[in-house]
């Protein structure tokens, strides 16, 4: 039987934490997959968010400080994330307006440049 767990919405900033065997990880992150995916496959694909302001053009999207959080979404890298890892552990911290997540799925592109369309 599954654990519960609090599932991500699109859209949704959080600090994503990596707790491995001799490291621990943590950083920001956006998630791009609608909550029902995310519920129903127990996965949620995100970009890393960029603490450096300096690369804002391009596959970066700048955050205008929403949540307390300066930097950009590398728009160059989607992770998945298994959301029953105990590897894994999360918090929300904010929401993005749907004008800039929509500019953020609009660069995000596949290793083929095909555009990527998250449902």
């Amino acid at each position: 039987m599954k654990q519960e767990i609090q599932v991500p919405h699109k859209g949704d900033i959080i600090r994503l934490q990596y707790i491995g065997a001799n490291e621990t990880m943590e950083h920001n992150a956006i998630v791009l997959t609608p909550s029902n995916y995310n519920q129903r496959l127990g996965v949620m694909r995100c970009s890393p968010i960029n603490s450096e302001q300096t690369q804002t053009q391009g596959l970066f999207v700048a955050l205008a400080n929403y949540a307390n959080i300066q930097g950009a979404v590398d728009c160059r890298y989607v992770n998945t994330v298994n959301l029953y890892s105990p590897y894994y552990q999360y918090r929300h911290i904010g929401t993005v307006p749907d004008i800039l997540l929509n500019e953020i799925l609009a660069r995000i592109v596949s290793p083929y440049n095909l555009p990527i369309a998250f449902v």
